[in-house]
């Protein structure tokens, strides 16, 4: 299955997570296009001042990379900037936010999510 990026329309979610100002999330696979436990995998972009609150994964596990920007993301109360390449992964049960660290630019990143079976 191919999607082409032009193809894949922006879904705006507001205060994501209970976050600031709104992330503009890229499905790259629709929810009946998983086979197997993946829920999310997603181009998101958050405009300067834009964050994901601060929230707990019950049922699942993220990984996010950072795409391009930077992102201060606080993981288990720890806080860190992350930079391209970057990858941080919140296990289920664990607590995890992202922001968009710049005043003048996006922040990219990719999102998966994964259902677990516990």
């Amino acid at each position: 299955m191919l999607r082409r990026k032009e193809d894949i329309k922006p879904v705006i979610i507001e205060n994501m997570k209970g976050g600031e100002k709104y992330v503009q999330r890229y499905n790259s696979v629709d929810q009946d296009g998983f086979t197997g436990n993946a829920d999310v995998v997603a181009r998101l972009v958050l405009i300067p001042g834009a964050t994901i609150g601060y929230h707990e994964h019950v049922g699942n596990e993220e990984a996010i990379m950072v795409i391009s920007g930077t992102a201060r993301c606080t993981d288990d109360g720890e806080v860190y900037e992350m930079h391209p390449g970057d990858v941080t992964i919140c296990r289920e049960h664990h607590f995890h936010g992202i922001e968009n660290a710049s005043a003048d630019k996006d922040l990219e990143i990719y999102a998966t999510v994964i259902k677990t079976d516990r």
